[in-house]
């Protein structure tokens, strides 16, 4: 016995189902349901077993982790360290803006999507000046 195993994009499986003869269609849509399925179930596992929504969800406090680097006028990335979380500002208005910069960005994606970061995984956010 010999198995094969082919992909058919989803686009095209959505014209077969608006274009195809009865049995075709049928046989997209249920191809469709399925895919939906193992995505959703996928999506479901990794975010239990990455615990990103933990610390929301328990009230857990989510640390933000910011990093101002500058370049002194180079190409040289990222530079060197100027400030990081937790840091006095550095009277250097471009490296305080850039921190304090990174600390709305944070607190946005917690406030209006409940992400822990960008990445809702804690993303560490760095900044070059």
């Amino acid at each position: 016995m010999t198995c094969t195993c082919r992909f058919v994009p989803a686009r095209l499986l959505l014209r077969i189902a608006e274009r195809g003869n009865p049995a075709q269609r049928a046989a997209a849509l249920a191809t469709l349901a399925v895919d939906q399925t193992v995505r959703l179930t996928r999506a479901t596992r990794d975010l239990l077993e990455s615990g990103s929504h933990a610390a929301l969800a328990t009230g857990g406090e989510v640390v933000r982790q910011r990093t101002v680097y500058d370049t002194a006028g180079t190409e040289s990335l990222p530079g060197k360290r100027v400030r990081s979380e937790g840091a006095a500002p550095t009277g250097d208005a471009a490296a305080d803006e850039a921190y304090d910069g990174l600390g709305a960005t944070f607190d946005f994606y917690r406030m209006a999507y409940e992400r822990n970061s960008i990445d809702d995984e804690g993303l560490p956010l760095d900044a070059t000046v």
